[in-house]
């Protein structure tokens, strides 16, 4: 199913502590994928972008917190439903 940024922005908002995973596309172009939950304490970031925590860095005891351009989002796995991006 497709959605748009704005939806898949939504859907995340609403996930409600849930984790989800995230396809988006890196600053040097690369593709990234990634599970992960939203940080209950969001603060006032740019327009766009998400604070999250990486569960599989959080495993390793690493520093888990990771910054998400909604605007690179490729595709979202939420609730059992993948979504491409549009």
């Amino acid at each position: 199913m497709r959605i748009t940024r704005i939806e898949a922005l939504e859907k995340i908002k609403q996930s409600k502590g849930r984790f989800f995973g995230t396809t988006f596309r890196k600053k040097n172009g690369e593709l990234r994928t990634m599970n992960c939950q939203l940080l209950k304490e969001q603060p006032q970031l740019s327009i766009g972008y998400i604070l999250v925590e990486d569960t599989n860095l959080k495993l390793k005891k690493e520093s888990a917190i990771r910054i998400v351009n909604i605007q690179t989002l490729v595709s979202l796995k939420i609730g059992g439903e993948t979504y491409n991006i549009k």
